[in-house]
């Protein structure tokens, strides 16, 4: 019974909308709410840092070098594109565009 103590110290957390209810599931002397992650706390690094460790910085860089060049291309068509305004794009892979009917290309009512 002390690794369930252990776990549920790990993970428990205490607040008004997550007691137990008197003489429901809830009320029983297991929490299961209190043996796994998901009311914890949350580990925002941890999808960054097992994609690091699986793929490595190579690769991670390798990837971040495609999306760059993904966002330029779709700069390129945006530019080709008579009914498509390109309205900020820079050094980040982001393309930041706006559709443009054109008074030659507007349904008339």
């Amino acid at each position: 019974m002390a690794g369930g103590r252990a776990l549920e110290g790990a993970f428990s957390y205490q607040t008004a909308y997550a007691r137990p209810v008197p003489d429901s599931l809830t009320d029983s002397p297991i929490v299961f709410a209190n043996r796994g992650p998901e009311l914890s706390r949350a580990l925002r690094g941890l999808r960054f840092w097992i994609s690091m460790k699986t793929q490595g910085a190579t690769k991670f860089g390798q990837m971040v070098d495609m999306n760059m060049a993904q966002s330029r291309v779709l700069e390129g068509l945006v530019k080709d594109s008579p009914n498509l305004e390109l309205l900020i794009s820079g050094p980040f892979p982001i393309v930041n565009f706006r559709y443009e009917a054109r008074a030659d290309h507007r349904r008339k009512p």
